[in-house]
């Protein structure tokens, strides 16, 4: 008789203890969606609100520079992107890449950077449009500029600008900030980290 209490118990012991383990592995707040769904570029957040320019380079070595050096040695990779904001179920969309002139000549003629001068359209190429999965909140693009270009004599001391933006999302909404970004490539800067990585 002993037993079978001792036996009992045990089992209701064991019940009780896997029904709350059950409890434990369910949905908490932690897992739910929330937020607004909105899509932006990190990039123009890269000075805490400031403004949003882009400074390139940016970064504290060869692993963590927001640019890279295509394996030709022919382009400059200017890295940007899209962000999903919020937690909710994802879902596939589409954003328009523009370059935005206009803005670009605004920020050189405020005189807020020295040296600066808008980035000849010549001078480099941007992909038409970013498509992002449904398992995905972003996803990352380059602006490509022309090495060559960089090295012209005329470019010395140069900071070169070019506004760049996203549009026509296929789907969320675009946020009502941070939809474009203000490239600053500080040519010297970019040359000499470039040279250095090319000695190691």
């Amino acid at each position: 008789m002993r037993n079978i209490i001792k036996n009992t118990m045990l089992l209701g012991s064991l019940f009780l203890m896997l029904t709350f383990s059950f409890i434990a592995c369910t949905e908490g707040d932690g897992d739910k969606d929330y937020g607004l769904s909105y899509i932006y570029m990190p990039q123009a957040t890269s000075t805490g609100g400031l403004n949003n320019n882009y400074l390139v380079p940016l970064g504290g070595g060869e692993y963590t520079y927001n640019f890279k050096v295509s394996e030709d040695k022919t382009q400059l990779q200017v890295i940007l992107g899209v962000l999903r904001s919020g937690s909710m179920t994802g879902f596939a969309y589409t954003v328009d890449i523009v370059s935005q002139a206009d803005l670009a000549t605004q920020v050189v003629e405020s005189g807020e950077i020295k040296d600066a001068m808008v980035l000849p359209q010549s001078f480099y190429s941007l992909p038409q449009s970013i498509s992002v999965t449904g398992n995905n909140n972003g996803g990352t693009f380059y602006m490509s500029v022309s090495m060559d270009a960089l090295k012209q004599e005329a470019l010395v001391g140069k900071k070169l600008v070019m506004a760049v933006a996203i549009s026509n999302p296929t789907a969320y909404e675009l946020s009502p900030v941070n939809t474009n970004t203000v490239v600053v490539i500080d040519v010297d800067a970019i040359l000499n980290i470039i040279n250095n990585l090319g000695q190691n």
